[in-house]
């Protein structure tokens, strides 16, 4: 008898534990996630006033990138964030007898010579017809997978919660 009410009063115990970390650990997942969610939210709102920014004006200026930082450093995340711009490259079209070869052509300019750019001149000029593009991956471990990564046990440092993008036309050719 007495063997019987040890084993009831221990699988009593585990099974209050398992309650306490069901009614805990998985509204707390929960919370993460939408927390996440929130944040991937805001992360495309502030990259796409960005370039609708840089697109309308049509400049990039390191105080813009400064402010977008700002905005993303709010979440309380760190983000890799990588620009490019697609140029137009307008050329007189190339006309032959049978047909129209085209009139632009396009080239991109990637994330460290944006960089290397607005490091030294302040600022970027692009002009109508290109196309600015932003992208935001976090770098960090968010709340959300460092609570999956103690429950499971399979979340690894390298997964990436909030990966946001945004991109405009440019429609205006900008100045000084």
């Amino acid at each position: 008898m007495k063997n019987q009410r040890g084993e009831s009063t221990l699988s009593t115990i585990v099974a209050i534990f398992l309650a306490a970390v069901l009614m805990f650990l998985f509204p707390l997942i929960a919370i993460g996630e939408k927390n996440d969610d929130a944040s991937s939210m805001y992360v495309h709102e502030q990259l796409q006033n960005f370039v609708n920014n840089a697109a309308s004006r049509g400049k990039i200026s390191k105080e813009d990138y400064q402010q977008m930082q700002a905005a993303l450093a709010s979440t309380n995340n760190s983000y890799d964030i990588e620009i490019s711009i697609k140029v137009s490259d307008k050329n007189p079209a190339i006309k032959s007898s049978t047909q129209n070869l085209g009139d632009a052509s396009h080239y991109t300019v990637f994330n460290k010579q944006v960089m290397d750019e607005l490091t030294s001149n302040g600022v970027i000029i692009v002009k109508e017809g290109d196309y600015i593009t932003v992208s935001a991956k976090n770098t960090n471990q968010t709340i959300a997978q460092k609570i999956r990564d103690i429950l499971y046990g399979m979340i690894g440092k390298d997964d990436i919660a909030i990966a946001e993008q945004a991109s405009a036309y440019v429609t205006v050719t900008g100045n000084n």
